[in-house]
């Protein structure tokens, strides 16, 4: 008889358990990592870990494990997170420093002290906190999170488990994953996590194989303590194909069974059990069926014996290595999963609906019995047990434990589930305490926060549709709402205004309701963010002075976080400024997170909008901190630091700006702020003249952004995408690029501030092809692209002349000069008096970068008219500081080349070149004329290039030719690249 079954040695996985413990290593000088462990189920995924626990314990790492639980498709929200995190959350110096919104966000999982009611909600809370208490543990020594079986994963701890894969590497935290990928059928909700996870680079991969079959024969010697038959080792190995805890039980049985082998592991598995006693066998059935994870006490009543007699039991179970025993001895769990499968798999139906019941039953009695999710164990062994009602009426309180914890996607299972059996149970209001309409209208809520927009209009839709709205307006009014929010979340904003109006209608004005001022605000938000400004400001006006009189601030806040933007897209940016510090105030007043972050955002954009850009810059990162008190520092906080990092790349600070969005990239949490931060972070990329990158960026954040929603995302990103292939001299691209941008900004009534900048765009692409094509306005393919570039003038001229009050943002009006100035080059007109006009209006605004663009085309106009070299030298040497402060290369270059041309020293370095071209006693221009022989250009093209005669060029060629000692000008170009004088042509 065998008298262990696992092996006390660890066998094999050398590379594998090598690269873990590197991975816990690096940690330790700061850096976090994630890891992917895959392989079938008992291929020794949990060994692996589990050895890799006690070697990262030794080395000083706080080891914390969680696992998933199979139980009705992940419905215990949390589950994972909770208990590996259970002991953290009681030890004081884990919360130290936590102000009360993040530990009150943390009160939804764990008794956290210090929490404070009603101060911070929603899920963005939750995992900040969660995220800060491993973080601040990591400071004092490498923390390990090992969290297994992934593929059970609930939905809540799969978005948790997301949110901590982006920050982990900030901080030394390991976070270490198992799953059997066999398990990842099509349409798996993990697989999209694991894919990108994989693709992005921020996690590492392992997959576990079977053992050799030496490994198993280590395996099994160490199992029974001398070295077996080799014929059993062959057949064991062949049999397992190297699976280790399929090695270990076909041990078992074929030494129990006088060798002679099962038919199939299951068999194998259950052949185990006939050697145990009967109370055993039936405490074991009752646990399968209860979950892998059970407590004593529930045991207890499930099987019906004493005390004693259970302990025996459990003794049995647990020496023979069936069971494990919980740290705190309350609760039981399979050792693995397959054995339990194997058990709950072989009860006969009417069993498993009996016991399902009487857990129901003691779990009603005694919910100290139950695990993290007592709501949710119960609405899942009265709906396995088969009695609707009672799965019914346990449905709603399973979906307020969910909702409580912020896990809407379970919540939304247990809402689904009631209205499954809605039709099922006679008299269901009763059972459940509310209608169907209701249950209807909560779903769709839950449905729009878990992130399933068309659900939550379906069902909002149904809801309505029950309605009948001369006998309920009200209720009509608040469907019309829920459908209008929801379908403004699926992204069809022309469809939810209709809807929020007709809400607004079915509210009676008369009394005074809180109900009509809400569906006046929903309205006018949406109305908002769909570039709506002058619609959205008549229902946002008439709640305001509602929201004073029925004294809710909250409610006035939010009305004034949206008139700030409304106000501001329809220049009126003095009172936008006013009722933006307002809302503010109030919101700080009354403890609202979510409106105090969304009070910042709002108020930073329309000082921006005023032309204050370092004021809204100092504005938003003030924002930043907020959102970082508040336990909001992702989401609202990153969406701070993409509009900060917006504000320093136009000031020309691409440093700053690139510190600022990389923060934020590396934690962003949803598709709106992925999409807008890689956008900027592609732009400035190309600003720095990394191309390529920067095209990958900028074309994942187009696509992105499609599906993310964001209308002010679009101009600038178009605008983006265009001055790259400019850049690059792709002009086909540009020119499509510009098509496909134009035809989405023009109609658009406001956001003059974000679409200004690609109307600018058209006027410049038409010049450069201009140019390109030798003569102003010639090809036609300039042609066609002075075409486009008039007709969105005129639609730039159009918004502008359409906003009222004071104006259009002076930003969008600088822009503006400096397509009127782009327009006079295009017309082959060098003038540099447009060019300084507009340069002029962006050094009022702190955009350094845009002056020094116009200054250099000041000194290119002035150059080609024939003006006086020492403005050229001003205006270029003003424009080169700013390009080398900022990192721009490429417009560096252009002002380089400019110079050059124009035979202008920047600096001390620039204008002669060392070594070969002193010794042959060329000048600065000869030397410029002889890199131009070597591109191979005419006497004349040389001219042009240069602003001098054709004979003056003929001149400074005839001088290099005998400088040179050759006879002709193929000589010279061949010299000039034989000696490094040839101009370093860059890929563009």
């Amino acid at each position: 008889m065998v008298g262990r079954i696992s092996s006390p040695r660890f066998v094999g996985r050398v590379a594998e358990l090598g690269a873990l413990e590197e991975l816990v290593a690096w940690a330790g000088s700061g850096s976090g990592g994630v890891m992917l462990v895959a392989g079938d189920a008992g291929i020794g995924k949990s060994r692996l870990v589990g050895e890799l626990g006690t070697h990262a314990r030794a080395t000083g790492a706080l080891v914390l494990v969680g696992e998933c639980v199979e139980l009705a498709e992940g419905e215990l929200a949390f589950s994972p997170i909770i208990s590996a995190l259970r002991g953290v959350m009681a030890d004081a110096a884990a919360l130290e420093g936590l102000g009360g919104p993040v530990r009150s966000a943390l009160a939804a999982l764990w008794p956290v002290a210090g929490a404070v009611e009603g101060v911070a909600g929603g899920r963005e809370p939750l995992f900040e906190g969660v995220y800060r208490v491993l973080a601040r543990l990591a400071e004092r020594r490498p923390v390990l999170l090992i969290v297994e079986d992934v593929h059970w994963i609930d939905q809540s701890s799969r978005d948790l488990l997301a949110f901590l894969v982006r920050n982990a590497r900030q901080d030394a935290i390991v976070l270490v994953v198992t799953y059997r990928p066999d398990e990842l059928q099509r349409g798996h909700p993990l697989r999209p996590f694991l894919v990108e996870l994989e693709r992005s680079g921020r996690g590492q991969r392992v997959e576990l194989e079977g053992l050799s079959r030496s490994e198993v024969g280590e395996q099994l010697q160490a199992i029974a303590g001398h070295v077996p038959d080799g014929g059993v080792i062959d057949r064991i190995f062949r049999r397992s194909e190297g699976n280790p805890f399929y090695a270990e039980e076909l041990l078992v049985s074929a030494q129990d069974g006088g060798g002679q082998l099962p038919p199939s592991l299951r068999e194998a598995l259950l052949l185990r059990l006939d050697r145990f006693s009967a109370v055993t066998r039936e405490v074991l059935r009752a646990a399968a069926i209860a979950g892998r994870s059970v407590d004593h006490r529930l045991l207890a009543y499930l099987v019906g014996v004493d005390e004693p007699t259970l302990l025996g039991a459990l003794r049995e179970a647990t020496d023979n290595h069936l069971l494990v025993t919980s740290t705190d001895g309350m609760k039981c769990a399979f050792r693995h999963a397959l054995l339990r499968e194997a058990i709950y798999d072989d009860a006969l139906p009417a069993e498993r609906v009996r016991l399902h019941r009487l857990i129901a039953e003691t779990l009603g009695e005694h919910r100290e019995y139950a695990g993290s999710s007592p709501a949710a164990e119960l609405a899942h062994h009265w709906h396995a047990a088969g009695e609707r009602r009672a799965a019914l009426t346990a449905s709603l309180p399973a979906a307020e434990e969910a909702e409580r914890m912020h896990a809407f996607g379970e919540a939304l299972r247990h809402v689904n589930r009631a209205l499954e059996l809605w039709d099922q149970v006679d008299a269901p209001e009763a059972a459940l305490g509310i209608d169907r309409i209701d249950l209807l209208l909560r779903g769709s809520q839950l449905a729009s926060w878990a992130g399933d927009a068309g659900l939550a209009v379906t069902l909002a839709e149904q809801a309505r549709a029950d309605v009948d709205e001369d006998a309920e307006p009200l209720r009509a009014a608040s469907a019309e709402m829920t459908i209008g929010r929801a379908m403004h979340y699926a992204g069809y904003g022309a469809d939810a205004i209709e809807h929020l109006a007709a809400a607004r209608r079915l509210v009676a004005t008369e009394p005074l309701s809180l109900e009509y001022a809400e569906a006046l605000v929903g309205e006018g938000r949406v109305l908002m963010v769909n570039d709506r400004p002058s619609e959205a400001r008549a229902p946002l006006e008439e709640a305001l002075p509602l929201a004073e009189l029925l004294g809710d601030r909250r409610l006035k806040a939010q009305v004034l976080s949206t008139l700030t933007l409304v106000y501001a897209n329809l220049g009126e940016f003095e009172p936008a400024i006013a009722v933006g510090r307002e809302g503010l105030r109030i919101a700080n007043e009354v403890g609202s997170a979510e409106d105090i972050v969304r009070g910042y955002i709002n108020g930073s954009q329309a000082i921006d909008d005023a032309g204050q850009i370092e004021e809204a810059l100092t504005i938003g990162m003030e924002g930043v901190a907020a959102a970082e008190r508040l336990g909001m520092g992702h989401a609202a906080g990153d969406q701070l630091r993409m509009q900060a990092g917006w504000r320093l790349l136009r000031m020309g600070r691409l440093r700053e700006a690139e510190r600022v969005i990389q923060s934020a990239l590396d934690g962003a949490t949803n598709a709106f702020n992925v999409a807008g931060l890689e956008n900027i972070a592609g732009h400035l990329a190309a600003e720095r003249g990394e191309f390529d990158a920067a095209e990958q960026l900028l074309e994942r954040a187009w696509e992105l952004m499609q599906r993310s929603g964001g209308f002010q995302l679009i101009g600038p990103a178009s605008a983006w995408r265009v001055m790259l292939h400019l850049q690059r001299g792709e002009f086909d691209l540009a020119r499509e690029r510009l098509g496909e941008g134009l035809d989405r900004v023009t109609g658009s009534e406001g956001d003059l501030i974000y679409n200004a900048e690609l109307f600018w765009v058209a006027a410049r692409v038409a010049a450069d092809l201009a140019e390109r094509a030798g003569s102003p306005g010639g090809g036609d393919v300039a042609a066609q692209a002075a075409a486009v570039a008039a007709a969105a003038i005129d639609e730039f001229d159009r918004v502008i002349a359409g906003v009222p009050g004071d104006g259009a943002p002076p930003e969008a009006l600088a822009l503006r000069a400096l397509a009127a100035a782009e327009l006079a080059r295009l017309r082959g007109e060098h003038d540099p008096q447009p060019w300084r006009s507009a340069a002029h209006q962006f050094r009022r605004l702190s955009e350094d970068l845009r002056a020094a663009y116009a200054d250099f085309r000041a000194a290119e106009a002035i150059a080609l008219t024939g003006g006086r070299p020492s403005e050229v030298t001003e205006l270029l040497r003003a424009a080169i500081e700013v390009a080398r402060t900022a990192g721009a290369r490429p417009f560096g270059r252009e002002v380089e080349a400019l110079a050059r041309r124009a035979g202008i020293a920047l600096d001390a370095t620039t204008g002669s070149d060392a070594g070969a071209a002193v010794e042959l006693g060329l000048t600065d221009r000869e030397l410029e004329v002889l890199r131009l022989i070597a591109e191979g250009r005419t006497n004349r093209q040389i001219g042009e290039q240069l602003f001098i005669s054709t004979k003056t060029a003929s001149a400074h060629v005839s001088h290099i030719l005998t400088k040179l000692g050759v006879t002709n000008r193929a000589e010279a170009g061949a010299a000039a690249h034989r000696l490094g004088l040839s101009r370093v042509v860059h890929a563009e």
